[in-house]
């Protein structure tokens, strides 16, 4: 790898119990210090104290079974937190998953990382060189259409669009009616179009924020109030939100009374 360093660099990678980087744990560490005489390696598993989610687990293959009998990153926290030290960081999406996850975990052990840190995420690398808008479709899908889409603003974007999806039809093996198309590429389980709110069972849930996996009917009145205020429901699913500000109103002051 050509890569001139001014001090170690350390790739790392972690597998948790969820995508919260402040309420989920780690379950699993994975860790390569590169410029500090030969390649140092770290891998572990812990026991996180709290399940694995179910989305977690079908990502990353780790059960609760599996790290039953592990160690509490706690018991680790002061040698990963030497590990780090003094060096530079890289890794793949680390930047918004990984290195909070990891502060947020040295933190409950009173551990952290050495400030000023430098980051390199082949995330944002990737992302800026291979950006993920409608003009890159049409580079990808539809070349012959570029200097028309530059002439236009919004039909523009219509008209490559519509050649774009048309060369998706082509090039991938994709339904082709409108209705299997919308099938496939949506959640099942999403109630709005937005996608902030998804059935799980009988209940509905937010899917974003410090309250996500929540029931609806299950929040705070005054998270529900703030929701409703700012718009965060989409008028699609406005009435579950009504609904459910409703039942948290009732609940909050009903003072004993029965229904």
């Amino acid at each position: 790898m050509e890569l001139k360093l001014t001090r170690p660099l350390v790739f790392f990678d972690i597998e948790s119990t969820g995508l919260d980087t402040f309420d989920d744990r780690i379950v699993e560490l994975a860790m390569v210090k590169m410029g500090d005489g030969e390649d140092q390696s770290f891998e572990m598993r812990f026991n996180p104290g709290i399940p694995i989610k179910p989305d977690a687990t079908d990502t990353h293959g780790i059960t609760d079974a599996d790290v039953a009998q592990c160690p509490s990153f706690g018991e680790f926290a002061s040698e990963v937190a030497a590990f780090f030290r003094g060096c530079d960081v890289a890794g793949f999406n680390i930047r918004t998953f990984d290195l909070p996850m990891l502060m947020n975990e040295l933190a409950r052990s009173k551990e952290g990382l050495d400030f000023p840190i430098r980051v390199v995420d082949a995330c944002d690398i990737f992302h800026q060189m291979n950006p993920r808008d409608l003009e890159a479709a049409v580079a990808h899908y539809a070349p012959h259409f570029i200097d028309e889409h530059k002439q236009h603003a919004a039909m523009g974007d219509v008209r490559a669009t519509i050649e774009v999806l048309g060369a998706q039809l082509l090039v991938h093996d994709l339904p082709t009616t409108v209705e299997e198309l919308h099938d496939q590429f949506i959640d099942p389980d999403a109630v709005d179009i937005g996608g902030k709110l998804k059935r799980d069972g009988e209940k509905i849930v937010l899917t974003f924020g410090k309250h996500k996996g929540t029931p609806l009917d299950a929040l705070p009145l005054s998270y529900l109030t703030w929701m409703q205020k700012n718009n965060v429901i989409g008028p699609d699913a406005l009435h579950h939100l009504k609904t459910a500000l409703s039942k948290g109103y009732r609940m909050k002051h009903a003072r004993g009374r029965r229904y």
